[in-house]
């Protein structure tokens, strides 16, 4: 989660314009829900890999920093292992 919450605060910190405190809390919490599952996601899959527990670590990190961007990565692997290995 805290990759969401770096992602949140560097896009925050980017925009041109102030949002209101409330849009603000609410896109805070939309991105830290989002970068949780996509961590526990990779947590899961890096288990039944067997992958090293420090390698888990940074993996989770990485893909709760990416948020959607993981998930949508996750669903294009998904699909390439139910057809085959034939990305669409």
């Amino acid at each position: 989660m805290f990759g969401g919450l770096v992602a949140f605060i560097r896009r925050l910190n980017q925009a041109k314009e102030p949002q209101p405190l409330s849009v603000v809390f609410w896109r805070l919490t939309g991105e830290l829900i989002v970068s949780a599952f996509a961590g526990i996601i990779t947590v899961l899959l890096c288990i039944y890999w067997e992958m090293p527990l420090v390698l888990i670590g940074v993996l989770a990190g990485i893909a709760g920093h990416l948020g959607g961007k993981a998930i949508d990565t996750f669903v294009l692997i998904w699909k390439s292992v139910i057809s085959g290995g034939k990305i669409q």
